[in-house]
This record gives C-alpha cells, structure tokens and sequence, in this order.
C-alpha cells in the first residue's frame, strides 16, 4: 500500500521541541505534506482550516480555526493538501481506518493508563502543548473526551455519526503550557499498511462504548451539554478542589459550563476556576493548568448557553449557602418601596455629614498620601467610637472587618496600635477583623469567604485596601467591567447593612479630586469620594520624623462638597527598629482648603497668614517660618521658596519690607498692621548687632554664615527690640 511503513510499536513519544517554519520548501515541512497526500489516498479525508479566533467545532469546542461546513463528509483526495501554506491547519478525519488517542498530561493523561487495552498503534505524533497522539486502527465507536482521565478518543462509528479530526503536521497552534507557537511534529509516521485492521473488540472500544452509554446522568445546561459528567458540587469543589482520581478536565468545563448557563459573567467564571484548580492537586507538576484552558473552555460553554437566560436551580451557586451576592432583580410598587424605607427609620450617617451609614464609595489618594493611615484611623474609629481623625464624630460604631493586602499582619498591627496609642485605647479591646490578603472580587471563593465573614460579624464597616490587588483579570479602564466587578461586594455589604470603603491610587494625571481616580469605574460606583492631595510634606533629619499637610476634597450624592486639612506627624522610637512603637499625631485643622487668596499655593498662603496673624510686628522670614510650624501646624518651607514666595506677596500688595542694608535679614510685616511709613520708628543705623536676631555678626547666624536663619538651637527669647521701634511688640 501507498506509504507503507514499518517500526517498534511504542506508544511514548520522542521529547524534542517542535520546529516551527514557514518555508514550505525545508525537508521536514515536505515531509509532513509527503505523509498528509498518503493518509489521503489511503482513504484517510485531509482538510483545510484557515485562522479564526472565534473558530470552534459545532459542540462548540474552541479551535482556532474556521472548519469547513462540510468537514465531516469531506471526501479523502490527496489534491486538497495542496491547499495547504503557513498559517492555515492541516487537519486528518478519524475513523476511516484510523483514530485518534490523545493523551493530555496536564490534564491527567498517562499513557501507562492505556497498557493492555490500546489496539494497534500505526503513527505517534506530539503537539504543541506538550500531549501525545497516537493513531490506531479504527474501533468502530464514536469520539468521546475523556474517555479516561485526560485521555480523549477522536473516531467515528461505521454509519458515519461520532466523527472526530486530528490536527496534523505540519500545523503551528499556540502552546497552553509555554504561550508560544509551536509544530505538531509526527515522531513515527503511520503505517498506513496496517489500516483495515480495526480493533472494535479491544478494551478501550469497550470503554468508549461504556462512557456514551453514561449519556443523561450528567446535569443539563441549557440547550444540552455533551460532557456528561456527573453535576458538580461547585462550592464543595472552590472549598476542597478536585478529588483525588477524578478526570479534572470535563469537571472542569463542566463547572464552566454551568455557571455561564446561570448568567455569570467571564470574570466570575475565571475566578471559580482558578480557586478549583489552584486547590486540586496536579496529576503531572510539570504541567499546570493555565489561562488559555479556561479560554477554551468559557469560549465553548458560551457559544452554547451565554445568549440563553439564566435558568438558575436550587443548589446553585446563587442559591447554595456558600453562595456569593445574589443576581436576582427585584421589582416593586413604589408605594410598597416607600413603606419599607419607612419602616427601616430615619437614616444616619457613619461619619456625620460626610458618610451615609451603610453607604459605599471610594478613597483615593496619590502616593504616600496617608489614604491607608486614614483607613486605618477610620477602622479604630468605628470600632471604639472615637472621632475619625480625631475631630468627625461616628454616629454609628460597630464591628470593623479590614481587607488589608498591603503590608502584611505586623505593619497592620504597628500602625493600628499607634493610632489606639493616641486615644488611649487598647488594640486588643477593639471589635475589628482583618483580613490581610485582598479578596479577588471576580473569585467566588473569595467572595463566598468575605460573606462569611460579614455575616459572622455584622460590621458597621468594611475596609477594601487596595483596590487593584482585588481587581483580579478585570480591566482597570473598562467601565463597565469594573462597575460588575464593584457591585458585586457592594451589594453583599449592602446585605449587611455595613458600610464599605474602597481605597484606590490617583493617576498621573494633573489636578486633583475625583478626575485623578485611578481607572473606570470607582469615581463613577462610589456614592462617596474622598480625595486626598499631599500639600507639604517634610521628614526630620534628625528624628526622622514624617510630617505632612494632605487635604481631603469631599464630594457625594447627599452630602455637600467639603475640604478638610489634615495634619499628622509619623514618629518611631527608634527609626532603626522595626519592632520600636510608632507614634501618630493627627490633628484636623479648620478652613479646610489652604490654597490662600486666588489658589495661591499652600506655602505663599502660609506665609501671608503668619503676617496677618500679628500684623503689627516686623519678622524675618525665619520667623515667619516659625509660626507656620508651631502655631498654624503646616510645614517648614526651603530658603529659596521662602524668599520668592515674600516676594511675591510684597508685589501684590500683601507685604511689605524693612530693608536693613547689607548683612541684614529684611524684616516682613503686612501693609494693614503698621504705618505707611514704618522705617521710621526704626533707630538710625536700624537695630543694634546684638539685638538684631538676623545680624550676620550675632548668634542667629547659620552654620555657614549665612544671616537671617535661626537654628533650632537657637534661643529666639534672649533677643531684644529697641523700646520704642515696632518690633517692640516682639519683646513680649
């Protein structure tokens, strides 16, 4: 016969990677063209396939490629192989004297399973994810997956019904193991002498024949499902995983297949997958179950029962009691939604007038803005009842769950005992929760875990820090998918009657407030958006202690925009310790925006308020600094921006100067505080060296010589004013 081949009969493959070319003329790529035109004229139908992302069998299995209408009756002529050029799929019809046994090890397939039931093997082939094909004579039984574990069968019974194809080389598809593009390389050609020499009695046949007598025990999808396994327990599976010695593919897909019949959407399915997978033992480690597996899988179950509605039962995962939020729409008579908003009383809120109770929104911040400190002081204020950053009263205290996936259990704990340090409360007394791995909101395993937790209990709050360890596979600039991903815990918060905080990153953008939210989705989910934009920030060089200045822009449906400035100073025993206590000091400071007159910039409105705050007497700008620091909480300002921002002032009228001469610091005072003529109660020859504090001779002066700098050594009380001058006032 045409092609006739002789060799060893052994079933395991040669491991050599597989060669991808696309020059039709190299030797090996005229090989497998050689052996696709002889397994043609044996009778053995060759076709086509041409590239299809969207390409799937009529079952709805993906393939990547568009098959042909008509691929099952396709008649066996060596001429169509022609057809064939790099790019496209070659693919042979089993059971036409030949099937196909692929064996998948990723998925459990082994071929010691097949010793003593296989029929004659005549080829082996490997393909690019690392499987074995073996062609044997045909069995004379239907294509089944799975007809043992990892295992599938590809044939076609004698009147034609069952039929299965094989991807043949020299066919390039994408490796699920290695992501990459990779040949099916024939490592033993088949012995097409050999054909006719069927084995319908042989013991796989028989298992075969076994499996599709199994057909309608399985659950039903909508539409049918052509897996039939046995319906899976999806929440025992997220909690335990694939028992031991179960196929775990056609459990898998049928997982899949399950949930998109119910409505779930691609995240919700990828995450119940990957909770499955990762706590099912693997059969072969070396080979994983990866992204792409779910594709496959999600892409077949949603041909078949995605645009079908969700015809969810009892025990589903929307009804099981490890269920996650519930995807039901509740229709109702606004007379009846107006009884029962009145029956549940009147409303309060969580943080008086900034956070409804019960109400959902976002805290952004740009980075090292403090946006998890103040999710940490609103969690110990919650919990005791103490004022959120020691000046918004709780209006309704409670439980607090914390899901904290930054940090790990000893910040969490260091930063929430120094915030209970201040109060005087003990962190150990307080009713919080925490959680320090952020939930995967698309993983209903996760999801069915944070439900337990509120349940058990029933928090006033839920804390979500940060948002992007949660977001899972969704798409941070898809709005809608972030929105699904959102509502998702929002509405099993809203179950609870609990509030819940999201804590997400500003983008790059310029500006502030709710435009530099990170993404889609959360500025437009949240009911509330609290913003935080650093104004100053300064570290001791000494102490090492963090001080900054962040204002916090509020905006809501049912509250009034606001500002508040906050002011809080970190500090460690010991810098150097890890383990040394942290102190926080927080204090709130009134007036909330610090932009000064017409958005000037917080340091400029600084230094006008210090001249206000005691127009009538003449400071150096070291001075002025000063009273920043110690009276108005801000922050110390560089020399340089100091002087430019006085400046400044001075040209638009907010200031006015004494000039000393040469060696002296000027002296700064505001227009309204003294007469117009203010140098002339200053003594001639202005003050005495050893009463003027920013003399270059006096004992004010820096280290490096430079006038008008005060250390903090210095002793700002044992310099005097002339009586008489206007900095007489200072004396005091």
């Amino acid at each position: 016969m045409p092609g006739q081949r002789t060799g060893p009969q052994d079933t395991t493959p040669e491991a050599r990677p597989n060669v991808v070319s696309n020059d039709t003329s190299t030797p090996s790529v005229q090989r497998d063209l050689g052996i696709a035109r002889e397994l043609a004229a044996a009778g053995i139908p060759v076709f086509c396939a041409y590239p299809d992302p969207e390409g799937r069998t009529a079952s709805g299995r993906a393939t990547g490629y568009k098959l042909p209408t008509t691929w099952e009756t396709h008649s066996a002529n060596p001429a169509y192989v022609g057809a064939w050029k790099p790019g496209l799929a070659l693919c042979a019809v089993m059971g036409h004297g030949l099937d196909l046994v692929d064996i998948d090890p990723r998925n459990g397939g082994d071929p010691a399973a097949l010793n003593g039931i296989l029929p004659e093997v005549l080829g082996v082939a490997t393909s690019p994810s690392g499987g074995f094909h073996l062609f044997v004579a045909s069995m004379g039984v239907r294509t089944r997956d799975n007809a043992l574990p990892g295992i599938d069968v590809k044939a076609g019974d004698p009147d034609g019904q069952g039929r299965g194809f094989a991807f043949i080389a020299p066919t390039v598809r994408e490796s699920k193991t290695t992501g990459e593009r990779v040949a099916y390389r024939w490592t033993r050609p088949p012995d097409l002498s050999r054909l006719g020499t069927g084995s319908p009695d042989c013991n796989l046949a028989a298992i075969v024949r076994a499996a599709h007598g199994k057909n309608g025990t399985g659950f039903t999808q909508p539409g049918g499902h052509s897996e039939g396994w046995t319906d899976p327990d999806i929440a025992q599976l997220i909690r335990e995983g694939i028992p031991k010695g179960e196929s775990q593919q056609p459990i898998l897909r049928d997982v899949v297949a399950r949930l998109v019949g119910q409505g779930y959407d691609r995240v919700v399915c990828w995450g119940i997958w990957q909770a499955i997978a990762d706590r099912t033992p693997l059969t072969k480690p070396e080979w994983p179950w990866a992204e792409a597996d779910f594709a496959d899988m999600y892409d077949s179950a949603a041909s078949k029962y995605g645009p079908r509605p969700s015809q969810a039962a009892e025990g589903s995962p929307a009804d099981g009691p490890n269920a996650g939020p519930r995807d039901r729409l509740e229709f109702l008579p606004i007379a009846e939604l107006c009884a029962q908003v009145d029956k549940a009383g009147p409303r309060q809120f969580l943080l008086r007038g900034i956070w409804p109770a019960g109400d959902y929104g976002v805290h952004a911040a740009e980075m090292k803005a403090q946006k998890t400190w103040n999710t940490a002081d609103l969690a110990v204020s919650v919990a005791s009842g103490t004022p959120w950053l020691g000046a918004i009263p709780i209006d309704q205290p409670g439980p607090v769950i914390m899901l904290a996936g930054e940090g790990g259990h000893a910040s969490i704990v260091r930063r929430l005992r120094a915030i209970c340090a201040a109060r005087g409360l003990r962190l150990e007394d307080l009713p919080i929760t925490v959680c320090a791995r952020a939930p995967n909101l698309g993983n209903l395993a996760h999801l069915t875990q944070v439900q337990e937790a509120v349940t058990g209990a029933s928090p006033r709050l839920v804390t979500l820090d940060p948002l992007y360890l949660s977001a899972g596979n969704a798409s941070a600039g898809q709005l809608y998918e972030m929105g699904a991903l959102l509502g998702r815990i929002q509405r099993l918060c809203e179950d609870a009657a609990a509030a819940l905080f999201v804590v997400t990153h500003f983008n790059r953008k310029p500006g502030a407030g709710a435009q530099r939210i990170t993404g889609a989705g959360p500025a437009e989910w949240g009911r509330v958006l609290i913003t935080a934009t650093i104004m100053s920030s300064h570290t001791d060089p000494i102490t090492k202690a963090t001080t900054k200045l962040v204002r916090l822009d509020v905006i809501g449906g049912e509250i009034p925009d606001q500002s508040l400035r906050v002011h809080r100073v970190i500090r460690a025993d010991d810098p150097e310790d890890m383990n040394s206590a942290l102190h926080c000091e927080t204090t709130v400071l009134d007036g909330g925006a610090d932009s000064g007159e017409d958005g000037m910039p917080p340091g400029k409105a600084n230094l006008l308020a210090a001249l206000r705050a005691d127009p009538a007497t003449p400071r150096t700008q070291k001075q002025l600094v000063d009273w920043i620091v110690g009276a108005s909480h801000g922050l110390p300002l560089k020399r340089t921006t100091a002087s430019e921002y006085l400046n400044e002032l001075e040209r638009d009228g907010y200031a006015d100067c004494i000039d000393q001469g040469p060696g002296r610091a000027k002296l700064w005072y505001h227009p309204e505080g003294v007469s117009d003529d203010a140098s002339a109660s200053l003594p001639a020859g202005g003050l005495t060296p050893a009463a003027d504090p920013s003399s270059a001779s006096s004992l004010y002066s820096d280290d490096d010589g430079s006038a008008g700098e005060l250390t903090p050594d210095d002793d700002l009380f044992a310099a005097r004013w002339p009586e008489g001058s206007i900095g007489e006032a200072a004396n005091q």
